[in-house]
């Protein structure tokens, strides 16, 4: 006799996603302002940009050249703030390991003899406890999405978010107890 599960087709839903909240801006700053260079640059490129773990992890040093980072089919101009970063921790990058073969911007004392990219656990590390690059993407796309009033072609242009992430935070401008002022 075989036991055959008799809910195995059942769809149960999903959990509806939850409301995009503002970071703890003292934080990033706090990160902005570090003296290591690598945790100052990533910092930099997720509350000016958004970008998410996997898009830090796999930047590639071409990806950021002449004041420009080219990221997917985007091509978005360098703040000063973050290309001092990013021109600090170069300099840290070659004088930590001038010899690399690594083409990614952001490398480790493992990845640096290889050619692979850091993984989500470095960054998730060398953010440290209490600030995620989530938490600074949703801050940033937030703080966009209430500028903007919430132009979704905005959103998606600048963040390259889907119909239903852009909703995500389209819909609490809308909400009522949103203060504009």
């Amino acid at each position: 006799m075989l036991f055959a599960d008799p809910t195995w087709r059942m769809r149960l839903g999903y959990h509806p996603p939850r409301e995009p909240l503002p970071a703890d801006t003292a934080a990033i700053k706090a990160l902005l302002d570090q003296s290591d260079p690598a945790r100052a640059a990533v910092a930099a490129l997720v509350a000016f940009y958004g970008l998410c773990t996997s898009q830090v992890c796999n930047l590639q040093l071409v990806d950021v050249s002449a004041g420009w980072l080219h990221l997917d089919d985007r091509k978005i101009p360098l703040a000063p703030p973050v290309r001092e970063r990013i021109a600090t921790y170069l300099d840290h990058r070659t004088a930590t390991w001038p010899n690399t073969a690594n083409p990614h911007l952001f490398i480790n004392r493992r990845s640096a003899m290889e050619t692979r990219n850091v993984g989500v656990r470095w960054i998730k590390l060398l953010l440290g406890p209490g600030v995620s690059c989530r938490s600074i993407r949703e801050d940033r796309i937030l703080a966009e999405a209430m500028a903007s009033r919430g132009d979704a072609k905005r959103l998606h242009d600048l963040f390259g978010l889907s119909i239903n992430a852009r909703l995500r935070y389209t819909n609490v401008v809308d909400h009522p107890g949103f203060d504009s002022a």
